[in-house]
């Protein structure tokens, strides 16, 4: 019984074949092992046939696998299309002759005669059939059974079909005598073409066409030249027609590239197989004007199918006579296949995009640049990288930054930054008897630089260390004092007064035992200064629990309950508050400028403003908060004044005075947080200007074709959103509204990425601006953000109309705004 198709799945693993059965249409899923290794095939304990299919109610006449490996189409004369995929369920038994066990998934109803050819489209997003209808049936292979388009312009029977590489054209021959090209962005037809098939006599089972790698030719079956049959090449550019495969001396049936781009002899080329009724076969390379091999009588009738590995060194031909022939090829023989990265790179630079586009399996993306905007747009993107990667390179002047150098006698006064001594190492005692030495930081020198430079990698070439090592600068002091290390100490610089006076003054903490008990006693001690008396102190009655302090202020709360702040100045320092009597015993305490907030053991949270000496927010309770074995793990103060609580679950909060109410900033056991897949992916750069987004160091990356997933990013991006948007951060609005809509481009729809754009766009049709559009948020222009979003749209193909759209209004707008003088 006739074989009519055969075709090898991606893997290199297995093939299939499709014919008739014993009164039915039969699929046969084979192991390829045992043909390509004899070894393999003597093995008794290999299964060579892996699945018999006989769910067709007529004969097969094709077999595809998908691009991707995970299903396989075929179709035959019962004008059905039905979609395999591969069982894994545990209960699933494979029966007589099934090493494995393949169901069908979906089966396509939609022709009205045989089907005769499939064809899966790059990445996999459309499954083509075409039948004796004389019509061509594209299929949503995302959401089976799904139809998109139904293509007629045949008037004979459509036997083939074939799509470019890149996706952008789908070819298909006919016994009409003509080869038709399909548009795919609107699937109308691009070119019909008649000539080579003009003189066509009789007629083929199948008419296999194929497209090769690189894109550039279509190779047709059954056309003839000068009364001889050929298998015609067709160019891309123009259509040309004027290079055909010449030899056989019956109509060509069906002709395949193979799927990889070859290097040889320093020349890239493509390698096809083409099959014909006088039952020979023969492979042609594109850099060769004759054939590389021509076999002849490799069959006793018609060949009808060919079928290339992945690695393109095995090739797979039926013929109806319902046999399967096996040809192996070396790489000397062929060439040397491009690598995936050198295939995209080459689509890259002749179509403007490649197969592994940037949307990480986006199969939406399917689409090649439509108007020159486009390219200049991704031109400007990739100057303005060049250009930041210049800017952020450092120069041979400018090999250490500033700030780490010590500063010159003349700018030493305009130093911010606290300084302790630099040449003196303070060792004290803790009440348990442990030793306690006072870190030192000492600023980098010139030669300090120097020295780190030649001890990285490529700055010197000794790898190893110098026998005489400088002697260290610093001089310890050791103090008989008990020091009482302080749970929480944040020595925070005051930046509204860092232009007035630079700190010269250290407060340091020390216990001290008398007849009367055990007191306190603070002291400010002068910086740089070879004296260790110090300039003022102070005592009290209790254990100090938490220290805050920075240039003006000197935060002090007791294990008794009580707070004391003193005012800093050059010799002394005066209180700023009376003793308060908190709550309970203070956990931490933070300074931000003038404000101090603090947390106590009862969970609770009150915050000061020093300057004035007043009451912020009331001492307020967040025990709901917390649960059981739940700790305060951080407070910080942000510079809009609002406190944030991190605890030690993973969770962090952020008090909003205008709601009343804490504001989830951070939650790691979210289940939407977990579900969306989300991974470390915030660059550095953004992290170090929103102090917010190192809390969720996360955004959503990589997902599966679970929507759930995607969904769930989108979800988790709105809150954090709109969390900014309500606690007015427009640094953290602007990056979260930037990787909500980064999402959205590779996993979002339509209509919301409108919602967006519009919103940003404001109403462009009108010369009034209507008063609830605003044209900024949070002090930010809403076209700045719109012209980031843009360059976010311009990177994905599939939404280029959309992106002319609103970079035509907002060019527009421009123009108006600057004619109109506003």
């Amino acid at each position: 019984k006739p074989i009519f198709s055969v075709d090898i799945h991606p893997t290199g693993k297995r093939f299939a074949t499709g014919g008739q059965g014993g009164d039915s249409g039969r699929v046969v899923v084979w192991n390829l092992n045992p043909v390509l290794f004899e070894a393999v095939e003597v093995d008794p304990n290999v299964p060579k046939m892996l699945c018999q299919m006989d769910n067709h109610l007529a004969c097969v006449n094709c077999v595809r696998w998908s691009n991707g490996g995970k299903y396989l189409a075929s179709g035959g004369d019962d004008r059905l299309v039905m979609v395999w995929g591969l069982s894994v369920a545990a209960n699933a038994t494979p029966g007589k002759h099934k090493a494995e066990t393949w169901r069908c998934l979906a089966t396509l109803r939609g022709h009205a005669g045989d089907v005769l050819d499939l064809a899966w489209s790059p990445l996999d997003k459309w499954l083509a059939s075409c039948s004796v209808d004389n019509s061509i049936i594209i299929w949503n292979a995302e959401k089976f059974p799904e139809m998109v388009c139904v293509l007629n312009g045949h008037s004979g029977l459509v036997k083939g079909v074939a799509w470019d590489p890149v996706g952008k054209y789908l070819a298909s021959q006919s016994d009409d005598k003509s080869l038709r090209v399909w548009k795919t962005a609107d699937w109308a037809q691009e070119i019909v073409i008649t000539e080579p098939f003009e003189e066509c006599g009789g007629t083929t089972h199948v008419l296999r066409l194929s497209w090769s790698p690189d894109g550039q030719y279509v190779l047709s079956a059954h056309a003839m030249n000068g009364g001889g049959p050929t298998a015609q090449v067709v160019e891309r550019d123009g259509w040309r027609c004027d290079k055909d495969f010449v030899g056989h001396r019956k109509a060509v049936t069906c002709a395949r590239f193979n799927n990889n781009i070859f290097v040889k002899e320093g020349k890239k080329c493509c390698c096809a197989a083409v099959g014909s009724r006088d039952r020979a076969l023969s492979i042609w390379l594109t850099s060769l004007k004759r054939p590389l091999v021509v076999v002849h009588d490799l069959f006793s009738d018609s060949v009808l199918d060919l079928s290339w590995s992945s690695d393109g060194l095995n090739l797979l031909a039926c013929s109806s006579d319902g046999t399967v022939a096996c040809i192996q090829f070396t790489n000397k023989e062929i060439g040397t296949p491009l690598t995936m990265e050198e295939k995209n790179a080459f689509y890259e630079k002749i179509y403007g995009k490649c197969l592994a586009n940037e949307s990480g399996g986006d199969l939406s993306a399917n689409l090649l640049v439509e108007c020159p905007e486009i390219l200049l747009a991704r031109e400007k993107q990739e100057a303005k990288k060049e250009a930041a990667k210049e800017e952020t390179t450092p120069k041979s002047d400018k090999s250490q930054p500033k700030s780490l150098l010590s500063p010159s006698a003349g700018s030493s006064g305009a130093s911010s930054t606290p300084l302790r001594p630099m040449d003196r190492q303070i060792e004290t005692r803790t009440s348990d008897g442990k030793r306690r030495i006072t870190p030192v930081f000492i600023p980098l020198t010139h030669a300090d630089a120097n020295e780190s430079l030649s001890s990285q990698p490529g700055g010197t070439e000794n790898c190893f260390s110098t026998s005489s090592q400088s002697k260290s600068r610093i001089r310890v002091e050791v103090r008989d004092d008990i020091v009482i290390h302080p749970n929480v100490s944040n020595h925070a610089t005051s930046t509204q007064h860092n232009n007035s006076r630079t700190s010269d003054k250290y407060v340091v903490n020390k216990a001290c035992n008398t007849q009367y008990g055990t007191l306190s006693r603070l002291q400010l001690l002068p910086n740089n200064s070879a004296s260790s008396d110090p300039v003022w102190e102070t005592y009290l009655g209790s254990n100090v629990t938490c220290i805050a302090c920075d240039v003006r202020w000197a935060c002090v709360a007791c294990a008794d309950g009580t707070l004391h702040v003193w005012q800093l100045a050059r010799h002394t320092a005066t209180r700023a508050l009376p003793p308060l009597a908190l709550m309970s015993q203070a956990a931490k305490l933070t300074l931000s400028g003038d404000t101090l907030a603090v947390v106590t053991t009862s969970a609770e949270l009150a915050m000061y403003d020093l300057s004035t000496a007043t009451c912020v927010i009331r001492p307020l309770c967040f025990r709901s908060l917390l649960s059981h074995g739940v700790t305060v793990t951080n407070c910080s103060l942000l510079d809009d004044g609002n406190p944030m609580i991190s605890l030690s679950n993973g969770k962090s909060y952020i008090y909003s005075k205008g709601l009343c109410a804490w504001v989830v900033w951070a939650d790691a056991c979210d289940p939407v947080w977990r579900c969306s897949g989300a991974a470390p992916n915030v660059r550095a750069s953004r992290t170090s200007l929103y102090p917010l987004a190192k809390v969720n160091r996360t955004r959503p990356t990589s997902f599966t074709n679970s929507s759930y997933r995607s969904g769930a990013a989108r979800s988790w991006l709105e809150a954090q959103v709109s969390s900014s948007l309500h606690l007015r951060r427009a640094q953290d609005y602007r990056h979260w509204l930037h990787a909500l809509f980064a999402h959205l481009v590779n996993h979002g729809t339509e209509d919301q990425l409108r919602s967006i754009l519009d919103d940003m766009m404001g109403p462009s049709h009108c010369t009034s601006t209507p008063k609830k559009w605003q044209p900024t948020i949070l002090g930010i222009k809403k076209h700045e953000l719109l012209e980031e979003m843009l360059a976010l749209l311009v990177r994905q193909l599939r939404w280029q109309r959309m992106y002319a759209e609103y970079s035509d209004q907002l060019s527009e707008l421009k123009v108006h705004t600057v004619v109109n003088g506003h």
